[in-house]
């Protein structure tokens, strides 16, 4: 019919190269498998893949096997505030982690103890004698500072700090990019829920025999 052409001319015309392109460029410049990732030791952000850029490889590469320094670190904060009896009884092994925020650094993330309101201030004071500084907290979840943290901070935040300032430019390069195609990804979302509709109907008219 001569609706079912015009579809059709329609979705041609939008398939243009420069979508194609820019498809290309996103998918081969988002980690989308890592960037989805659910990680409670990380703050979220959109990952991009290895081979992109030169210097984000060489800081990556530089931070190699940070993750077990972090895994070991975890394990020995709680060690050390289970001898101060402060690791909640029901926090499991996999709750307590050594986390890298973005412009905080390092720091200890593990479930708050419950207390009544009259023994806070005992805690904070059991908290400031093993060496915890909360720096805030969310959710049942306190974020401190520790010794540790720090030292951390001293050895590989400024590494952290330019890949994730790195990843974030090349991102909003390539948000830049997706902006300069606005209208022509409108165009191709209004064509294709067209061609939705119709092939719902189409469908609709099969299962029912119209």
């Amino acid at each position: 019919s001569a609706e079912r052409l015009h579809v059709m001319a329609r979705l041609a015309s939008v398939g243009s190269t420069e979508l194609a392109e820019l498809s290309n460029m996103i998918f081969g410049i988002v980690d989308f498998e890592a960037s989805g990732r659910k990680d409670e030791r990380a703050a979220k952000h959109i990952c991009v893949k290895e081979n992109v850029h030169p210097q984000l490889d060489d800081l990556r590469q530089s931070c190699a096997g940070m993750q077990n320094v972090l895994t070991s670190t975890a394990q020995e904060e709680r060690a050390r505030l289970e001898r101060h009896s402060l690791m909640p009884q029901y926090a499991l092994d996999d709750q307590l982690y050594v986390v890298f925020i973005t412009q905080l650094g390092f720091m200890l993330k593990m479930p708050m103890p419950e207390v009544r309101p009259e023994e806070a201030e005992y805690v904070e004071r059991d908290f400031e004698a093993a060496g915890l500084a909360l720096q805030f907290h969310e959710e049942g979840e306190g974020f401190f500072k520790t010794a540790k943290c720090a030292s951390l901070d001293d050895k590989y935040g400024d590494i952290l700090s330019r890949m994730r300032d790195l990843e974030s430019h090349l991102v909003r390069h390539l948000e830049l990019q997706v902006l300069a195609s606005l209208s022509e990804l409108l165009d191709a979302q209004s064509v294709l829920a067209e061609l939705d509709c119709i092939l719902a109907l189409a469908t609709a008219a099969i299962e029912h025999k119209l």
